[in-house]
């Protein structure tokens, strides 16, 4: 039985328009609604798989954490995750500040110590990123930022980022790329949103991850924390030996690495959530990562009730292919390093 309260490094709130619209900053507040502040995912029906009940969000969480015993969740956004597709940038940076304040004012306010947060991204400008990154840490207290997966110009290892990168690491706040969009990804073809549930994210995420480290970000900014969330683990052994493969013929593409790119992974603060019923974890711990896995209890998404979520920490505990050690590095320790949370471990 374990003596420690895990940390949950990827919830989730589930934002709508109407709350949102109270936090619009001028010139845009008080306008009438006519269409939906963020764009739509995709274009697929995500909300009407299973009618989800009508508690409010913040006592859903609070319910969420007394039933699971989980100190502290970190809180994504959820219809946010289409930000990148936002084609005016004035808009963008709006939309972006009004859901951080959102954030800030009905739960971190409410739950200081259990509900923690970080900054949606508009990442159409990457200098009202910047601002936005540093607003958000010191006015919100937020613990980092999230940049979508979907919807960016360019790959995450682009220099086109590096004054945002330079920001994070001032602040010492760590980035994480979240998917949650298909747009873009290839997948349009597909006829059933099933099949684009299983590639959304893990492709978004090796899209950014080849880009990161091939075009160099860990070797311009080795102190950078970035986390790559939601898509598993089970990827990520793959590309690393994929990305070395193809290094080694032809490094003069990559010409800031000094050594192979799977070494950047073990030596840098490259994070990345795991789900906890993976087969692939000890062998992704057997790489040497076991300091950079995560717990994300994904809460509310895709599962209807509590109780769903209520099995997955009993369920990991009793796993017997993992030490003890490394059962609490992922549900507890890891998250307090990438999020640096002045909690004990």
């Amino acid at each position: 039985m374990s003596t420690y309260a895990p940390i949950d490094a990827d919830g989730h709130v589930i934002e709508t328009d109407e709350e949102l619209r109270k936090y619009l900053p001028p010139p845009f507040e008080g306008r009438r609604a006519h269409t939906a502040l963020f764009p739509s995912l995709d274009g697929w029906p995500r909300g009407t798989r299973k009618a989800s009940d009508k508690t409010p969000g913040l006592t859903k969480w609070r319910m969420f954490l007394d039933a699971s015993g989980v100190e502290a969740s970190v809180l994504y956004p959820t219809v946010g995750l289409a930000m990148a597709h936002v084609k005016d940038v004035r808009w963008a940076a709006a939309v972006a500040r009004a859901y951080n304040d959102y954030l800030y004012g009905e739960y971190l306010q409410q739950e200081p110590q259990r509900l923690l947060g970080v900054a949606l991204l508009p990442m159409q400008d990457i200098a009202a990123a910047c601002e936005e990154l540093e607003r958000c840490v010191k006015d919100l207290q937020m613990v980092g930022g999230v940049i979508p997966a979907a919807g960016l110009p360019k790959g995450l290892g682009h220099e086109i980022y590096d004054p945002l990168y330079k920001t994070a690491v001032r602040l010492n706040v760590p980035l994480a790329v979240h998917g949650g969009s298909s747009q873009g990804l290839a997948l349009d073809f597909y006829d059933s949103f099933v099949k684009v549930l299983v590639m959304e994210h893990a492709v978004a995420q090796q899209i950014h991850f080849t880009s990161y480290l091939l075009d160099g970000a860990p070797a311009r900014f080795p102190a950078l924390k970035m986390a790559f969330l939601e898509a598993g683990v089970g990827w990520v052994p793959y590309l690393m030996e994929r990305c070395d493969e193809k290094w080694e013929k032809i490094p003069h593409q990559a010409p800031l690495l000094k050594k192979a790119p799977s070494e950047y992974v073990k030596d840098c603060p490259i994070y990345f959530s795991c789900e906890l019923e993976e087969k692939m974890i000890p062998y992704v711990v057997g790489l040497g990562l076991e300091d950079r896995l995560l717990y994300p209890s994904d809460y509310p998404h895709e599962r209807p009730t509590l109780e769903e979520f209520l099995n997955d920490l009993p369920h990991f505990q009793k796993r017997g292919d993992l030490s003890e050690p490394v059962k609490k590095k992922i549900l507890r320790d890891n998250c307090i390093d990438f999020y640096s949370l002045k909690v004990s471990k």
